[in-house]
């Protein structure tokens, strides 16, 4: 396998690991299912608990609200719930496997979902988290023989057939891992990490897979990523774009990093870089904390052999900014937006550079440029209103940032400047107001430390530990409860341990 080939393969799979996180529940195509594949968990939860205000017998809508809840750290207020919700005088197969879905610990999960199966026998996402839990613990026969059971129950069990290929993938099969993998796409090719799943593993069937998968679901974005990315491969440059156009499109959670190797397939379809260069960029990270000083060698060559790649000037002047080499830094990174006059990030890496060194008036309006430039990014507008207030021009940042909140209701980005700015001009009030309007809008957790934070800085702790609690109350939203319930321990006083008198 060639280098590029590697460092793609590598990362296909990462921009799996979401998907298979979800894959039991495969929906149709609807806003649920593009705001987890968008990596939007926020807005997934607020979806999902609509899903089951509508329908609390819905149990794949219970099992995706578990899923989300884990994933953003609260599984131990998921297990809380769901335990509580078993009836002792009448238990249900569906509530002990919703419980064992949720226990984060493998003995008190596996405890549960036995509990499921005496119930019913058979019953598949029983079966399929208690196979789950032997994979994570290393039990990889019990594994695959629990897997067969629940596919039994239920053949088109995506969970299952993924849970199943990867156990026999860690077994060092990667044949019987590979043929498995082609009858999941027969059973369950409403999954799209199936045929993500699939496509890893068939490394020659896998641009036919993708371009298969691609049409079933168009709306997943790693499915564009992931064929962009063996276009890229293949040296099929204006199908790479194409691809990666579709797939950044549609907000995937690895949008940043598209953005870079879209811009590559554009340097190299113009001649301004090889594959090579593109090479190392990629890794770049990689080489340069192995070897700093290899990192810095191979940038340098590649300015004087390709001199028309805006991404490597850019690059490397980000690597001398962050080693305080400045005066260098900043001839690279005015080189990079010379060379990209339509690149954000050009801008953007300058202005932040100039923002850094205290230089705001050079930095308002080239951060300004990069927002224009690409107007439905979030960072982009907060790092040009930030700039604006640097400069002095306070009412100018208020207003952008506030007009920033109203065009990303789901990005705390906004809020937390706004919030900044607002503490900075003492306006303490509007402060903490702005935060509870934004909690109520989307419960977030960051912004639920955010207020405790803002109230110590103002030294109205309990203010915002109150408004806090009347917010978890009024959203509902377990996490705000859970934070609220764990903040309010962290802030009270600690209580000092009796003192103890020594024997005579």
């Amino acid at each position: 396998m060639s280098y590029p080939s590697l460092l793609h393969t590598t990362r296909l799979f990462a921009v799996q690991a979401l998907a298979w996180a979800f894959a039991a529940n495969a929906f149709a195509a609807d806003p649920l299912t593009n705001a987890i594949w968008q990596g939007d968990m926020d807005r997934s939860l607020e979806l999902v608990r609509a899903r089951i205000e509508a329908d609390d017998t819905d149990f794949e809508a219970h099992r995706l609200y578990i899923d989300l809840l884990t994933g953003m750290g609260f599984a131990r207020a998921a297990a809380q719930d769901y335990r509580s919700r078993v009836d002792p005088t009448a238990p249900t197969a569906d509530g002990w496997a919703l419980v064992g879905r949720a226990e984060p610990q493998p003995d008190t999960a596996l405890a549960a979902f036995d509990q499921a199966l005496s119930i019913r026998a058979d019953h598949p996402s029983a079966l399929t988290g208690k196979a789950g839990v032997f994979r994570a613990t290393g039990r990889q026969v019990a594994a695959i023989e629990t897997y067969d059971k629940a596919l039994a129950s239920d053949p088109q069990n995506a969970e299952a057939w993924t849970g199943l290929v990867q156990s026999w993938l860690t077994q060092g099969a990667g044949q019987t891992a590979a043929d498995l993998a082609e009858k999941a796409l027969i059973a369950a090719p409403h999954d799209p990490s199936v045929w993500l799943l699939a496509a890893t593993i068939s490394t020659e069937k896998a641009p036919a897979l993708l371009e298969r998968a691609t049409r079933l679901h168009p709306e997943i974005p790693q499915l564009w990523s992931a064929l962009a990315r063996i276009q890229f491969e293949s040296d099929n440059w204006r199908a790479a774009g194409t691809s990666y156009d579709k797939a950044m499109a549609l907000s995937p959670p690895d949008l940043a990093t598209l953005r870079v190797e879209r811009a590559l397939v554009t340097e190299i379809q113009n001649g301004a870089l090889n594959l090579t260069g593109a090479a190392v960029i990629l890794d770049i990270r990689e080489i340069a904390n192995q070897d700093l000083n290899l990192a810095l060698a191979a940038l340098e060559t590649l300015t004087v052999e390709q001199p028309k790649s805006g991404q490597v000037r850019l690059v490397y002047g980000n690597i001398l900014r962050s080693m305080g080499n400045y005066g260098a830094a900043e001839t690279h990174l005015k080189a990079a937006r010379d060379l990209m006059p339509d690149d954000a990030d050009a801008w953007s890496a300058l202005g932040a550079f100039y923002l850094d060194r205290k230089r705001p008036d050079e930095a308002r309006p080239l951060l300004e440029q990069a927002a224009r430039t690409r107007p439905d990014d979030p960072v982009l507008a907060v790092a040009a209103a930030m700039a604006a207030a640097e400069a002095g021009d306070t009412k100018a940042a208020e207003a952008a940032l506030r007009g920033a909140i109203g065009r990303f209701p789901g990005s705390i980005g906004p809020v937390l400047g706004l919030t900044r700015l607002l503490i900075s001009t003492g306006r303490g009030d509007d402060a903490l107001d702005a935060l509870t309007v934004a909690i109520k809008v989307r419960p977030h957790v960051e912004l639920a430390l955010a207020l405790l934070s803002t109230g110590k800085e103002l030294d109205r702790v309990d203010e915002a530990l109150r408004r806090l609690d009347a917010l978890a109350t009024e959203t509902g939203d377990p996490r705000l409860k859970a934070a609220s319930a764990g903040l309010k321990q962290a802030s009270s006083p600690q209580t000092k341990p009796p003192t103890q008198t020594p024997p005579q």
